[in-house]
């Protein structure tokens, strides 16, 4: 399955088999992880841990509730800044989405973990940004597109609707719009026209509170979803990091396609 056909078909999952993956897909995958190319020249280092350390290093809401139990975990070390996270977001979904194309299972962990803990352990001077769990499910790691539960994209659009958006961008879109967030708080706003912008949106109280950094996080995620969209369509494109915020929303990123 490719990277494009997996953004359709991904969900998080929170129960796993405890069945460790052979050390040889690991080994493959730790390479391809750190052969992947960023979008904000900010430098991320990958390490993995098991079970056994993840029981140290997870704490849930209360008690035990809100933990993921699974074989494995990536940890995804990097600057806590915008465009660390950012970083982290984009590299971490495109390996959440290699994964999926393999049919194993993965849930993105934005908070609830020992980062002090875990940096000790690898002699980290970066902090812990995030970690994803992986490896198979106990029930089918797949989804229909219908059970998605997201933002009618005429209500993530500004200044425009979904009917004037020219027709080739259609899946692009919905490829950003299928993209996975932090309590499904789907942060991503979008201008489209000849040029395809993201913002974040202006953040509740709730969200700046709890929800603002991991939801840069998320915004990284959905530049992956643009690109690999683009990239499957064969549309070329320019990328600017440079732009106005729009009705308080966050310019992120700007992407000129060529025709």
């Amino acid at each position: 399955m490719k990277l494009f056909e997996s953004i359709f078909v991904r969900k998080s999952t929170r129960k796993y088999q405890l069945e460790k993956l052979s050390d040889s897909f690991l080994g493959n995958f730790l390479t391809y992880i750190n052969n992947i190319e960023g979008i904000c020249n900010s430098t991320l280092n990958f390490n993995l841990i098991d079970n056994t350390k993840a029981k140290e290093v997870l704490s849930g809401y209360v008690g035990n509730y809100g933990k993921i139990e699974a074989p494995h975990y990536l940890v995804i070390f990097g600057n806590n800044n915008r465009e660390g996270l950012l970083e982290c977001g984009y590299v971490g979904e495109e390996a959440v989405l290699y994964l999926t194309g393999m049919e194993i299972a993965s849930c993105w962990i934005g908070a609830n973990f020992k980062s002090d803990k875990i940096k000790d352990d690898f002699s980290s001077k970066k902090e812990v940004l995030a970690l994803i769990a992986f490896g198979k499910a106990t029930k089918n790691p797949l989804r229909k597109e219908d059970q998605f539960r997201r933002i009618p994209l005429n209500d993530l659009l500004i200044d425009s609707s979904i009917a004037k958006v020219n027709q080739k961008y259609h899946d692009v879109l919905k490829a950003i719009q299928y993209s996975p967030s932090a309590i499904n708080s789907q942060p991503w706003r979008i201008r489209a026209g000849k040029e395809i912008s993201l913002y974040k949106s202006k953040p509740s109280l709730f969200k700046r509170l709890v929800l603002n950094n991991l939801n840069y996080i998320d915004m990284g995620i959905a530049i992956k979803h643009l690109l690999v969209a683009l990239d499957h369509k064969g549309y070329g494109y320019d990328i600017s990091h440079d732009g106005d915020d729009c009705l308080g929303n966050e310019h992120i990123i700007t992407i000129r396609t060529k025709e």
